[in-house]
C-alpha cells in the first residue's frame, strides 16, 4: 500500500488531485449532455424565442415579474364570428439524440368552450422526419367534458394520430416531453412530483423546435388566463443555438466552480505543508 500513500501524500499529490477533478468533470458533462433554458420574463429580448401574436385583438400577452402572461378573451356577445387566433412562442432548437423538453407554467383561468374541439394551452416538440412528427401535451377545456390533459403524437402523413386524454387535476407545474431511444414519454410535474402519463413509439429524427401556444376556436370561446414561466431543453447534442442575452448560472456550472475551489484549497494545503517541511 506504500505506492498508494505515495500518490496521496507524496510529491505527486497535485497531479493526482488534478486528474481526479478532471475525470469527475468529464463524467458529469457526459451524463448531463447539453441544455438551454429560456426565461419567459425575457421573452421579447431573448433571440432564441419568437412570439406569435393572436389575430384576435382582444387576446393579449404581457411580460410580468413572474413570466409571460397570456390573457384570452371570450367571444363578444352577439358579435360576428372571429377568425381563429393564437398567442404562442416558438423556439428553434436543433438537437439530436435523446432529449427532454420541459414547460413550467401556471393556469390562472381555464373554462370549457361553448363549442369546438377544446381550448387551452398546447406544448409541442417537432421532429425533422418525413412525417413531420409532432409530440404534443395540452391542457384543454372541452365542451361538456370538463378540463383534460392530452398527450399525442401527430404528423402530416399520419391518418390516425396516437393520443390519450386524462382527467388530471393540473393548475401549476410542468409539462414534460422526453424521448429515450425510440420511445416518447409524456409526464406532468406538480408540487415536485413527476407523474408519467403515457408512452408512444417515436422516430429518432432530430429535434427541430419546441413551441407553446394557446388554442382558440372560430366561435364559442370562453376566457382563459395563463402564465408561462420557463422553457428548458436538455439533449445529447445541439447543432447550434445562440445563447440568451441574459447571463445565468446553471447548476452544473456551480458544481464546476465548487470543484475548482476545492482543488485550489488542496493545492494551497500541499504547498503550505511542503514549505513547513523545508
Amino acid at each position: 500500500m506504500s505506492w498508494i500513500s505515495g500518490l496521496l501524500w507524496g510529491e505527486r499529490r497535485p497531479t493526482v488531485y488534478l486528474t481526479v477533478v478532471t475525470a469527475l468533470l468529464l463524467m458529469q458533462v457526459s451524463v448531463l449532455g447539453e441544455s438551454l433554458s429560456i426565461d419567459f420574463r425575457q421573452a421579447e429580448t431573448d433571440p432564441l424565442i419568437e412570439i406569435s401574436p393572436s389575430r384576435v385583438p382582444t387576446d393579449r400577452h404581457k411580460l410580468t415579474r413572474d413570466g409571460m402572461r397570456v390573457i384570452q378573451a371570450k367571444d363578444p356577445p352577439g358579435g360576428p364570428k372571429q377568425s381563429p387566433g393564437t398567442i404562442g412562442a416558438k423556439t428553434m432548437v436543433f438537437a439530436s439524440g435523446d432529449f427532454t423538453a420541459t414547460l413550467d407554467w401556471k393556469v390562472n383561468e381555464i373554462n370549457e368552450p361553448e363549442s369546438g374541439w377544446g381550448q387551452g394551452v398546447l406544448f409541442a416538440a417537432d421532429l425533422d422526419d418525413l412525417e413531420k412528427t409532432q409530440l404534443q401535451m395540452s391542457l384543454l377545456g372541452r365542451p361538456g367534458k370538463g378540463i383534460v390533459v392530452r398527450a399525442a403524437r401527430r404528423g402530416d402523413q399520419v391518418m390516425e394520430p396516437l393520443q390519450e386524454t386524462f382527467p388530471v387535476e393540473f393548475s401549476e407545474g410542468q409539462f414534460r416531453i422526453s424521448r429515450r431511444n425510440e420511445i416518447a414519454i409524456f409526464s406532468i410535474v406538480s408540487e415536485g412530483n413527476e407523474k408519467e402519463l403515457t408512452r408512444f413509439e417515436c422516430p429518432t429524427a432530430d429535434l427541430r423546435y419546441v413551441a407553446v401556444w394557446c388554442t382558440r376556436q372560430e366561435r364559442g370561446n370562453t376566457s382563459g388566463d395563463y402564465l408561462f414561466r420557463n422553457l428548458s431543453v436538455t439533449a445529447d447534442n445541439f447543432f447550434t443555438y445562440q445563447d440568451s442575452r441574459v447571463s445565468r448560472w446553471s447548476w452544473w456550472q456551480i458544481i464546476v466552480v465548487i470543484q475548482g475551489v476545492l482543488f485550489a484549497i488542496f493545492l494551497s494545503i500541499w504547498y503550505y505543508q511542503k514549505q513547513q517541511t523545508q
